[in-house]
């Protein structure tokens, strides 16, 4: 005997929760969007605002909201915000993540002839402070941030920076500043901008300030994963004899990495309740290879298998220590677990972190972590690993 109606109604029971979590996920983005436009209208995202005005605080209440509601639902609204318009979601995502009150003492920008970032560190007060800091602390992170090359901004992690160089200093005392680095964005500026302008931010660091290259340590996310890891790449391809010869830094974080940029990935159909999806990892890779559009498919594949482009074919034989990090529920992951084979095929001192249940970025974004006790847990095994590469 069947009984089709008890199949009809299950199956109408299903549809009532997926839509249920659709509109839930609707509603809370509207919530969001809105107090960020307000928040928008009267702070600029790299102003430093004097006090915690009503916009403020309504933001750091969404915010925490944001927190403690189902992972399912944040998942949405991210992949939702980031789906949308380009120009709308640099918009959004740019306010959402910038800094707020306080943070605000940790941060000071900085703008060479080549390039430009942010200096992160406690009561920084100018160039000149900040500098003379990195040169006298134990270690200098050099951080490259996420967003598929086309959005993204170098304070979006202000929350996860605080925390790694308060514990690096409660924990190891170990004296740490951050450069965040404000590269080009795609599709305004294409292969290799980026990854020049991120070498310029090393050259500075290194051949201006003096900062051994042994005190200095390259992390990024995603896409800032995959220029991470392309620096280190160029580094290890430079002439010994070249005049602006630069050394490997102590170790390189790679957190999350897009170090792939082909789009047929096993990962990507077996993980789609990630917040990354295989269509918008296929809108940003015409982003930012150069003519794309004009490439026949052989001319396409050859450039993004180019090992300073997708990392993954890199030889990455004499590099320095690496971590890698990623979550085992992230579309990533298939690339990722090729990346880290690659690694220890090529004899690489690698550390590798497999954050459980995790979604990509999970380890620098909160918003993304399970919860706050996982993601400091696991942002620990971060900041202990790089504690143990630059004693």
């Amino acid at each position: 005997m069947e009984f089709k109606g008890f199949d009809e109604n299950n199956h109408h029971v299903q549809k009532l929760q997926i839509d249920f979590v659709s509109a839930l996920g609707d509603y809370f983005e509207t919530i969001v969007m809105c107090f960020t436009y307000v928040y928008r209208i009267e702070h600029n995202v790299l102003s430093h605002p004097s006090n915690l005005s009503s916009s403020h605080l309504v933001l750091i209440h969404t915010r925490n909201l944001l927190h403690i509601i189902p992972i399912s639902v944040r998942r949405s609204i991210v992949k939702r915000v980031t789906s949308i318009p380009l120009w709308l979601s640099r918009f959004f995502l740019n306010i959402a993540t910038s800094p707020i009150g306080d943070e605000w003492k940790w941060i000071h920008k900085i703008e060479q002839s080549t390039w430009k970032g942010v200096w992160i560190a406690p009561d920084i007060k100018n160039s000149k402070q900040a500098e003379d800091a990195a040169l006298n602390n134990d270690l200098t992170i050099l951080y490259t941030h996420g967003g598929g090359y086309c959005m993204g901004h170098p304070l979006m992690y202000m929350e996860t920076f605080q925390f790694i160089i308060d514990q690096l200093r409660k924990e190891h005392n170990i004296r740490a500043s951050i450069l965040s680095l404000d590269y080009s964005l795609s599709p305004e500026h294409v292969w290799p901008k980026a990854r020049d302008e991120a070498m310029d931010a090393y050259r500075y660091l290194v051949k201006t300030i003096g900062i051994p290259p042994s005190k200095i340590i390259f992390a990024g996310d995603s896409a800032g994963g995959n220029l991470a890891a392309t620096m280190l790449l160029t580094i290890k391809g430079q002439a010994s004899g070249d005049q602006e010869y630069l050394s490997l830094p102590a170790g390189v974080a790679l957190l999350s990495p897009w170090i792939d940029l082909t789009i047929n990935q096993p990962s990507f159909a077996q993980y789609r309740n990630d917040i990354l999806s295989r269509t918008q990892v296929a809108k940003f890779v015409p982003y930012y290879i150069p003519n794309y559009d004009k490439l026949d498919e052989e001319s396409r594949i050859s450039m993004i298998k180019n090992p300073l482009i997708s990392p993954l074919y890199g030889d990455f034989t004499g590099a320095c220590p690496i971590f890698l990090a990623y979550g085992d529920k992230e579309l990533l992951r298939t690339s990722i677990e090729n990346m880290k084979s690659n690694l220890e095929r090529d004899g690489c001192n690698v550390t590798t972190l497999k954050g459980e249940d995790a979604l990509h970025i999970w380890l620098v974004s909160r918003l993304m972590s399970l919860s706050r006790q996982i993601f400091e847990k696991d942002c620990k095994t971060l900041i202990n690993w790089m504690a143990s590469i630059c004693k």
